[in-house]
């Protein structure tokens, strides 16, 4: 019982880093889309 819940802690925690480092990702690729649409901008004008 105890090593059960052992390792569905563990898989607790490895799904809540996944999913920190799935936010990231998306903040890190929303930074990048805002640069490069910067880019283009200036590139227009």
């Amino acid at each position: 019982m105890t090593t059960f819940f052992k390792s569905l802690q563990a898989a607790n925690k490895f799904t809540f880093s996944l999913k920190k480092f799935r936010v990231l990702i998306i903040f890190i690729d929303s930074d990048i889309l805002r640069v490069s649409q910067r880019k283009r901008y200036r590139e227009e004008k």
